[in-house]
């Protein structure tokens, strides 16, 4: 078991319970926007490599950090801006 396999569980899990009532439903399932703030880089790339291509982070320097640390592992990643830019970092 790897460090980082409660990540992929639990995405695995959500990801069909998606799947599964998209299909109940008849519509294209949603985009699921993993919030990754407080994990580091390896447990999104632990995601990544099960599918997962769209994550969250809320800190500009943190999206940053991550983002440049995983781009040769990860060339198709998304990345989301899901907080508000303090007005010291504009």
């Amino acid at each position: 078991m790897t460090e980082f396999s409660h990540v992929v569980h639990n995405l695995q899990s959500v990801l069909s319970t998606i799947a599964h009532e998209s299909s109940i439903i008849g519509k294209k399932a949603p985009r699921l926007v993993a919030v990754s703030k407080t994990f580091p880089s390896e447990a999104i790339l632990a995601a990544y490599q099960v599918g997962q291509r769209h994550f969250g982070e809320n800190y500009v320097q943190e999206l940053c950090t991550k983002a440049d640390a995983l781009k040769d592992d990860c060339p198709d990643i998304k990345w989301h801006f899901i907080g508000n830019l303090q007005s010291n970092k504009v």
